[in-house]
């Protein structure tokens, strides 16, 4: 299940990035500036025939708006640390050596 609140920041997030209004991404994409905010705030989804649409005006991929960037998700793992002691020592018991940065580097 998709968590809309957190698809709706991460619009919101892109659009900033690109220096983009509510309005101004409404008028490319051809909604209603109030269909965006909706998006924003998590109270709506945007429709799936938009979201090819709203991923080139973003910038990002249909994957990262939605959540599903396997590479953001490791990347951001690893630089937080969070990754338990015991399966750092698992890999590195199974493999020989450290395979972490080579997953997140598979994930590309």
């Amino acid at each position: 299940m998709f968590n809309m609140i957190e698809i709706g920041r991460r619009i919101s997030t892109y659009r900033k990035e690109k220096g983009l209004t509510q309005m101004g991404l409404a008028n490319e994409l051809g909604v209603s500036y109030q269909a965006v905010s909706n998006w924003e705030r998590g109270e709506s989804m945007p429709d799936i025939a938009k979201l090819e649409d709203l991923s080139r005006e973003l910038g990002a991929s249909i994957d990262a708006i939605l959540g599903n960037d396997k590479k953001s998700k490791a990347a951001e793992v690893l630089s937080r640390g969070e990754i338990p002691e015991d399966i750092k020592n698992a890999c590195q018991w199974m493999f020989g050596r450290d395979v972490l940065l080579d997953v997140v580097r598979a994930c590309d």
